[in-house]
């Protein structure tokens, strides 16, 4: 399943959390420092807050880089950020850098209640990542960043659960791609197939990132065309390589039609809901393919997860009529693509 565009789930303010406005508090280790509510969230790291002069601004949390939209996790991290700040409020204050490059203003965030440093607080249960120019932006707070991300990676916590699992991937092309370690084993497979080979350098080419991660119900994986990620479901970690390898071959379609143009091209010929079909179904007789020629026209035996029992019917059907399985797809994609 492609989604075209990217879901526009972190695009607005995502939690508003109604905290009272404190006087500058001791607990901003003495630095000069504006009281605020948190009135929402555009990321993990991105705040909206309210000053007591009325002012609502974005606010980026110096030190931290922002968890990217469209990754495992990214719809879950705003809401429990703002968990950790409910009931209480900020005290913000620059640090040695007053802006980012996209000119959000960049600031230390201390929380009311004295429990120290918003920052460090999210790192170390995971919910945030040390940006690589901490010590240049965020001087104040550095050192009690990196420790408490070294507890969280230890502890695989959060985004550490996601992180610990990217490796480096070479695609038969030579190119590098950061891949799920238990998936290799289905991507060296796929890229022994002729029909697999430039998918899997479709990975590569476009700097598609493969993850295993929670799928919504009824979803085995999908491919985001902005964020470009693969997502495989967690149901399916520690599959047979060969059911893997075929539903990385559908998404990795999806992925060489956007790099390609052939997407583009499509809708400009017969529109953008015509072209979401076409691309799913040139995806599904792609997955078919890989499944007849790992499984045979039998399929897998015995079928253990749902979706090997999917696939099995799916190939039953194709096979017994080739020239009707489009319209197959269209009835099966009509609300992914109609929306």
């Amino acid at each position: 399943m492609a989604r075209y565009p990217r879901r526009l789930f972190l695009s607005g303010l995502l939690a508003v959390v109604v905290v009272a406005v404190v006087g500058a508090p001791a607990w901003a280790q003495g630095s000069a420092c504006r009281p605020a509510q948190l009135v929402g969230l555009a990321s993990n790291v991105d705040l909206v807050v309210r000053y007591g002069s009325g002012e609502v601004s974005p606010v980026r949390l110096a030190g931290l880089q922002p968890w990217p939209d469209g990754w495992p996790l990214a719809e879950q991290l705003p809401g429990r950020v703002a968990a950790v700040v409910r009931g209480t409020s900020l005290c913000l204050a620059a640090d040695a850098v007053d802006r980012a490059a996209d000119g959000t203003p960049l600031r230390q965030a201390w929380l009311s209640d004295g429990r120290g440093a918003l920052a460090v607080l999210l790192v170390q249960q995971g919910l945030a990542q040390v940006a690589p120019d901490a010590e240049t932006v965020a001087p104040t707070t550095a050192a009690a960043l990196r420790a408490a991300e070294s507890e969280a990676r230890a502890a695989r916590r959060g985004i550490w659960a996601v992180l610990t699992w990217l490796v480096p991937y070479t695609t038969p092309s030579g190119l590098t791609v950061a891949v799920d370690a238990r998936l290799i084993p289905a991507l060296d497979l796929l890229a022994q197939l002729e029909i697999g080979r430039p998918l899997v350098d479709a990975l590569g080419q476009g700097n598609v990132t493969v993850f295993l991660m929670a799928e919504p119900a009824d979803v085995w994986a999908h491919y985001d065309s902005t964020a470009r990620v693969i997502g495989i479901d967690l149901s399916l970690a520690g599959a047979d390589p060969r059911t893997l390898a075929a539903l990385l071959s559908h998404e990795a379609t999806h992925a060489l039609d956007d790099q390609g143009g052939w997407l583009r091209q499509q809708e400009r010929q017969v529109g953008e809901v015509g072209a979401c079909y076409l691309d799913e179904y040139r995806a599904s007789v792609t997955e078919l393919q890989v499944w007849l020629q790992l499984y045979g026209m039998y399929g897998k035996v015995p079928a253990v997860h749902p979706y090997e029992q999917q696939e099995n019917l799916e190939l039953a059907r194709y096979l017994r009529a080739p020239e009707r399985y489009a319209a197959r797809v269209l009835r099966a994609y009509a609300h992914e693509c109609a929306r």
